[in-house]
């Protein structure tokens, strides 16, 4: 018979404790940020500044993306002249 019986030879090893701390860490570092960001959006942003938060966001994520969102095109043509004087 080829099988070998009994225990594989990693069988009863733990997993060491380094990726639950590591997990703690990061957990530990988003809750201080998001903390952080609530509490200057709370008690030092102005009522300006916290009501344009969400578009200025937004507008930093579809820029990141290459999102174009804007229903505005650039004339194909300057109004300029190529010696920068303006045609009339």
């Amino acid at each position: 018979m080829s099988d070998e019986w009994g225990r594989a030879a990693e069988a009863g090893k733990w997993q060491r404790a380094l990726p639950i701390w590591f997990m703690s860490v990061i957990l530990l570092a988003l809750a201080c940020g998001i903390g952080t960001f609530w509490v200057r959006q709370a008690f030092v942003w102005t009522p300006l500044q916290q009501f344009y938060v969400s578009a200025y966001a937004r507008s930093a994520l579809a820029s990141s993306l290459g999102i174009r969102t804007g229903r505005y095109r650039m004339p194909a043509r300057s109004a300029f002249g190529p010696d920068g004087i303006a045609c009339s």
